[in-house]
């Protein structure tokens, strides 16, 4: 299920760190060498000034490729089949809507006078040396870049703007921001307007459609509320569903897969749905009413 740009997590140095640490313990060399400043084209380094103007601000290689293949990844979880011509099409929409969504928000914090000057680029200084720090030699650090598609220039860049990002949550959220919300408004809004999901995810091809959904057939037959996440764990061909007890949040909009959504919204809290046939995979889904602690402890990332 292709997931929307608001569904995306929300950078922040944090975030990077952990990632960056992670991947040194499973890192695996890139065959493909890409130079900065460039794109690699037909196996050629081709070096390029920017990818996309938006209102004047210029998206250059660095920044285009980590989020193109930031992107894919989350997309295929490493499954190349996936990208059918129309898979694919998607894709490149969602490159661009995520980067105009970028842009905005640092548009938005310009029109609050939160602008990129010397404390943002402290803020990204100190963050990179700290990362650097935490993960040992200069060469673990560029290694653990290298393997998420970030150059140097490119996550300095990323630092400055995360530092925009967290000055316009704080002006717009904050304690005394502009939109500052309580969590009991909060919960309020999300019993509202969010279906809480889990699901059983089958995928299929032109070439096993008949073979994969006689399966999702009968796993439908199997399910009920005693067995659904012991079946989840065991058949559901998403990892992102797999030993997720939480389930996730969804709001209209939030994935490019309509009838998954009017499925979902369909439901009675705590109601399984019968088999339901979405484009590349077939989908059993229960609506779980939404949790008061879970929404606690995770209200910053819903609010972002």
């Amino acid at each position: 299920m292709l997931l929307s740009n608001s569904m995306r997590r929300w950078r922040i140095a944090v975030s990077i760190l952990l990632v960056l640490s992670t991947l040194l313990l499973c890192a695996c060399s890139s065959e493909t060498e890409v130079e900065e400043g460039c794109l690699l084209l037909n196996g050629d380094n081709v070096e390029v000034d920017w990818v996309l103007k938006i209102n004047g601000t210029e998206i250059g290689p660095g920044e285009y490729r980590y989020q193109f293949l930031t992107m894919r990844d989350e997309n295929d979880e490493g499954d190349a089949t996936f990208w059918t011509d129309e898979n694919a099409a998607v894709l490149k929409e969602q490159v661009v809507e995520y980067i105009l969504l970028l842009v905005a928000v640092n548009d938005l914090a310009n029109d609050y006078g939160i602008t990129l000057g010397e404390e943002s680029a402290a803020y990204a200084q100190s963050e990179y040396l700290a990362t650097q720090t935490a993960l040992g030699t200069e060469e673990d650090f560029l290694t653990a870049l290298k393997e998420i598609y970030l150059d140097e220039a490119t996550y300095l860049a990323q630092l400055e703007s995360d530092y925009l990002q967290m000055q316009l949550y704080t002006t717009l959220f904050g304690e005394n921001g502009k939109y500052a919300i309580t969590e009991a408004e909060f919960l309020q809004v999300v019993e509202r307007d969010y279906a809480r999901v889990r699901y059983l995810a089958v995928k299929y091809d032109e070439t096993n459609y008949a073979e994969k959904r006689e399966h999702a057939e009968n796993l439908a037959q199997m399910v009920n509320d005693e067995n659904f996440v012991e079946l989840v764990n065991q058949y559901s061909e998403e990892k992102g569903m797999v030993g997720n007890p939480d389930g996730f949040y969804l709001r209209s909009g939030m994935t490019q897969d309509p009838i998954f959504e009017a499925a979902a919204f369909a439901l009675e809290q705590n109601e399984i749905s019968g088999l339901v046939e979405s484009t590349n995979a077939f989908y059993i889904i229960k609506r779980l009413p939404p949790e008061a602690d879970y929404v606690e402890q995770n209200i910053d990332d819903m609010l972002n």
